[in-house]
């Protein structure tokens, strides 16, 4: 609780700090924290840079990042396919609910330990086919590879900024860094903080916590490769988690062995009792290794994405599959979704009365607003009172 209320007090400084200071305090703090010097002239990479980085690349590297992005905009477009204006006529009354994409978005993408094209193509190419007009990013961690990703992604410039500072400098805006509508992206514990102490000042996609990824197996797999996908989470970070629940006993024993205390096993011998157990936890990554995977297609409630078959492991929807690896963690899949073109567009509805539908729905609209004690309520629909 400590560390959580230090984290909290450190952000709330820096985003009062960038309120007051923008750009001085903006570039101050990544002095501080990255020992980056930034002004004007290298805060930021733009087209001409995206472009000559995806032109250096190798051609493996450029068409592996080619066909993970052509396969997000193919899945992301079918999503946003969903979003149509919905009509609710009836008689004397027009109702529209109309769905309008967010004017602009930042992402960010992590950049302390690795560097994360992926995350630039989970994150913008959703916003671009949603109809993100304007889409940013922000990042310390700055490599050919992820300049290209930008390309790919419809982002119109990349600025050379991380952690609570650049949440809170997207949140506010500054002199060089425009306020957004939006903010996508994982982070670490400060830029969570940060999205939740700035979530009133605009859009937060989610607040993710560290990688965790359940794994349900049996001994149809290779053990190595259960132990695989766990390790593969693992590695995100220290504070990453990973559980097991498996009705064998034998890899149960095993996956301990191997892992200790890190990942928490769960003997569960029925499909029912495993799926209860599955949407209790509500991970952000549910990998079904078992024999009959397919079984289990539909079965769950709560996950942030859920992998079937012995050829899906969770890191091709890490880099490959199309979904985003944007996702809900710490049980928040039991009310929340992963990122998607939908979390980028907000809707309204849209009301027309003409005098028969208004002379239907009048009394009843009066006669509730009086059993509130709302009387201008009343008095702007009884003003209008149809003479028949």
């Amino acid at each position: 609780m400590k560390k959580q209320d230090d984290a909290s007090k450190t952000v709330s400084d820096i985003i009062a700090k960038i309120r007051k200071g923008g750009d001085r305090a903006l570039f101050a703090f990544e002095k501080k924290f990255n020992g980056i010097i930034l002004n004007g002239k290298n805060l930021k990479f733009v087209k001409k840079d995206f472009d000559a980085a995806l032109n250096r690349l190798s051609a493996t590297s450029r068409k592996s990042l080619e066909r993970a992005a052509g396969n997000i905009l193919s899945y992301q477009k079918k999503i946003r396919a969903l979003y149509k204006d919905v009509k609710a006529d009836r008689a004397g009354v027009k109702i529209r609910h109309r769905f309008r994409a967010v004017s602009s978005a930042a992402v960010y993408v992590p950049g302390g330990r690795y560097f994360y094209p992926s995350s630039v193509l989970m994150n913008a190419i959703p916003a671009r086919v949603a109809g993100v007009r304007e889409i940013y990013a922000a990042s310390c961690g700055v490599s050919d590879e992820v300049l290209a990703a930008c390309a790919l992604s419809g982002v119109k410039a990349l600025f050379r900024i991380s952690g609570a500072q650049a949440i809170a400098a997207f949140a506010l805006g500054t002199k060089s860094v425009p306020k957004v509508d939006f903010i996508a992206g994982p982070g670490n514990s400060y830029v969570t903080e940060a999205k939740r102490q700035l979530f009133a000042e605009t859009g937060i996609d989610l607040l993710a916590g560290p990688s965790e990824v359940l794994v349900l197996a049996d001994e149809s797999v290779p053990r190595e490769w259960v132990m695989a996908e766990m390790a593969a989470q693992l590695e995100h970070a220290p504070d990453a988690t990973a559980s097991l629940i498996t009705p064998s006993a034998k890899l149960a024993d095993f996956i301990a062995s191997v892992f200790g205390k890190k990942v928490k096993v769960f003997l569960i011998k029925d499909k029912k009792g495993q799926i209860e157990k599955a949407d209790e936890i509500a991970p952000e990554h549910l990998a079904v290794l078992m024999k009959n995977a397919s079984s289990y297609a539909g079965c769950f409630k709560n996950a942030g994405a859920v992998f079937l078959g012995k050829y899906s492991p969770v890191a091709m929807g890490d880099y490959a599959a199309g979904p985003s690896h944007t996702l809900p963690t710490g049980r928040s899949a039991v009310f929340s979704s992963g990122l998607n073109a939908g979390s980028f567009l907000r809707s309204y509805a849209e009301i027309s009365y003409d005098e028969s539908g208004f002379a239907c729905d009048g009394p009843a609209a009066a006669a509730i607003a009086e059993a509130e004690g709302m009387d201008n309520h009343k008095k702007s629909i009884e003003m209008r009172k149809v003479k028949t």
